[in-house]
């Protein structure tokens, strides 16, 4: 669950400058989104652009991937980025870096998206503080990944820092404010703090630990990412859609 707009956004006036109309209170609504409509209230022909536009977006970070990793593969090579004490546990040295190709896709694809609809720039430019202060913890996370790869991090400097990117993430907005499964309710911030900060630390140390085999950590991100793509269409969050 995300965190609806700050005090003092006009969002219905904005949507009456940008011709969206704003989701109702029940429906609620994240620090990006915005005056962003349901997809399901737009005809026909605005669905098939919209569906045509998240696929050229997929298509777009697929081919800047695909450019960017041989570059970065060569790249880590030159610098022999191979992580601490990972050398020796492999018969040939796999260089490092892939997170700059998985962030540098990212801007790129917030790019065209902020370049294709006037919509998200409106929202970008009311809530530019919550959008900064969600690639702060971002930008943290793979400059610790770099200089991991490049020099080597004890555990709990990186656990630190790892906890600071969360902590910040939650007062950026992404907060756990619900658990669906058991249908609880989180009342309190301070519980929704720690399970936020949990979480997120907890699921990217997974990833570094089943990144020892090739393509599972690849294939579990992939499967993610669409998931996430498909609920956030569903319940009409372009951001979270472009960024999954």
């Amino acid at each position: 669950e995300i965190l609806t707009p700050r005090a003092g956004c006009d969002v219905p006036r904005i949507a009456a400058r940008t011709g969206l109309p704003t989701h109702n209170s029940s429906a609620g609504t994240d620090s990006l989104r915005g005056p962003v409509p349901r997809i399901s209230s737009f005809p026909i022909q605005r669905r098939e652009k919209i569906v045509k536009f998240y696929l050229i977006s997929f298509l777009f970070a697929a081919r800047c991937s695909w450019q960017l990793t041989p570059l970065l593969t060569r790249l880590g090579h030159r610098l022999h980025a191979y992580g601490r004490g990972r050398v020796h546990r492999e018969f040939v040295p796999i260089p490092r870096l892939g997170g700059i190709a998985i962030f540098a896709v990212l801007l790129t694809t917030l790019m065209l998206f902020l370049a294709a609809s006037p919509g998200a720039r409106i929202s970008l430019a009311v809530h530019w503080r919550n959008a900064a202060m969600f690639l702060l913890p971002a930008a943290m996370v793979l400059l610790l990944g770099v200089f991991d790869d490049l020099r080597g991090t004890r555990p709990w400097p990186k656990l630190l820092i790892e906890t600071a990117a969360a902590a910040i993430a939650w007062q950026a907005g992404v907060r756990i404010l619900s658990v669906p499964l058991l249908g609880i309710p989180i009342r309190t911030a301070a519980l929704s703090f720690l399970l936020t900060v949990f979480w997120l630390v907890t699921v990217t140390n997974a990833f570094n630990l089943i990144d020892g085999l090739d393509g599972l950590a690849t294939g579990v991100a992939f499967f993610v990412a669409v998931s996430l793509f498909l609920v956030s269409v569903m319940q009409a969050s372009p951001w979270l859609a472009v960024l999954s």
